[in-house]
């Protein structure tokens, strides 16, 4: 049936209507109608992309076995490093958006037990999660991180959470079947992964597939010399709505040692706003099936629960927006505009850092957490303290090459004025949460 995403199904509806109209118009001396050029170009998208989507068709069980040594394979990308850092995104990843296959990776040795791999493994293994919404220089972050020694970066690894649950899924065709969503709780890396078999004692919880993969790369990567420290540098901007889940995946599958670190970077919100409404492929970003990443946001304003999260209940990070603003962000994307696509960044990038401070303030007190946030524009002016204060609160070791290779690539920008098309959208966020979160970047929307 060809690829399932969304802009396929509009292309295949216009080729059908093309050729609907060249049947009521074709010649009586039954000659056929000339071949539309247009439909000849739908014709080889739908097949492109078919091509594409066949390299990852999602299978009933989604039982392939992935490439272990993908990551082991080094990317110009980032010359620094001996490894591919986006091995596991997976790649390609227009693939896995456009067919939905997302195979678990064998990771080696298994390690069914918490003792078990407290001996087994050579190194003692922390993760620090990179947090920020999409746009705000998380990447450039982690990449610099990735060049501490005893880090290894791993960017938006769908290929190690999707197969242990297949509701992180939020952008792929296969998202809605998986019933993908942001939240997850503490007692989701309890649930059992593998056969379904509560009885099978070969059965691993998320927490403990999660630290297995951790400690196979820690192993492998950081050299697997004895009593080394290793720090998976997780990138995820997602994360942001997942902080007790990943503070419970490393407590109960790392054990005592296993220190949770939660790294938050802000950026202005209408640059980060900017920035996503002029992505260029915003499908990717909301998801190519039904926007289904998108919807998953929308019910954290629409939801009025302001408890835990419990099942399918979503937290409201963003309750009592003004009615014209919400009617602005439920426009389809494809009528929406810049100023729908803009009010949507605006509405992601607060719902990212709500739910990221939320989740931290109950989290800070358990002895294996540590919490920093940052400001992206602070990491610009004077990147030697703002990575003197990552050295400081996740005890990385000073390092000057850090430093310098900060103050040779970042570089500070001018800020673009409000445009007219932009402060229409503003004006109608008056007294609400992102405006505060707006004047807390130092941005003044209304005069006093």
């Amino acid at each position: 049936h060809g690829c399932e995403c969304d802009e396929c199904e509009h292309k295949r509806k216009l080729v059908e209507s093309f050729a609907l109209a060249a049947a009521a118009f074709s010649f009586g001396d039954g000659d056929t109608a000339p071949c539309n050029p247009v439909s000849e170009s739908l014709l080889q998208d739908l097949a492109r992309h078919e091509r594409r989507a066949a390299l990852a068709q999602a299978t009933a069980a989604d039982c392939a076995i992935g490439d272990r040594q993908a990551i082991n394979r080094s990317s110009t990308k980032r010359p620094w490093l001996h490894y591919d850092a986006d091995a596991l995104l997976p790649s390609p990843l227009d693939a896995f958006l456009l067919g939905g296959g997302c195979p678990a990776i064998p990771w080696s040795p298994p390690l069914l037990t918490k003792d078990a791999q407290a001996s087994q493994s050579t190194c003692c293994v922390e993760v620090c999660y990179v947090l920020g919404c999409g746009r705000s220089g998380t990447t450039v972050l982690a990449e610099l991180l990735s060049r501490y020694d005893g880090t290894i970066f791993l960017n938006e690894p769908r290929q190690l959470w999707i197969p242990l649950l297949p509701a992180f899924d939020v952008w792929s065709v296969a998202a809605p079947a998986r019933q993908g969503r942001l939240e997850f709780a503490a007692a989701d890396a309890f649930a059992e992964v593998g056969t379904g078999n509560a009885a099978d004692a070969a059965a691993q919880t998320v927490a403990q597939c999660a630290a297995n993969a951790y400690l196979d790369l820690a192993s492998e990567l950081a050299g697997g010399q004895s009593g080394c420290r290793a720090v998976i540098v997780e990138k995820f901007p997602e994360h942001a709505f997942r902080l007790p889940f990943l503070a419970s995946v490393c407590r109960e599958g790392l054990g005592a040692q296993g220190r949770c670190n939660f790294l938050h970077l802000i950026r202005d919100g209408i640059d980060v706003a900017r920035s996503i409404a002029t992505f260029e492929n915003p499908a990717a970003w909301y998801g190519v099936k039904s926007e289904w990443k998108w919807r998953r946001l929308m019910d954290h304003i629409a939801s009025q629960d302001h408890q835990s999260p419990c099942g399918n209940s979503a937290t409201a990070y963003l309750p009592r927006l003004p009615e014209p603003f919400l009617q602005l962000l439920q426009a389809p994307i494809a009528a929406a505009g810049y100023r729908g696509r803009f009010a949507r960044g605006l509405a992601e990038w607060a719902l990212s850092v709500e739910a990221a401070r939320k989740w931290a303030t109950e989290l800070v007190v358990h002895e294996n957490v540590c919490w920093l946030e940052l400001r992206y524009e602070d990491m610009l002016a004077n990147p030697g303290s703002t990575f003197g204060a990552i050295e400081d609160t996740f005890g990385f070791a000073h390092s000057e090459d850090v430093r310098r290779y900060a103050e040779a690539t970042l570089r500070c920008r001018s800020t673009a004025s409000v445009t007219a098309e932009e402060q229409e959208v503003l004006v109608l966020l008056a007294g609400s949460r992102i405006e505060e979160l707006l004047q807390e970047c130092g941005r003044r929307l209304r005069e006093t």
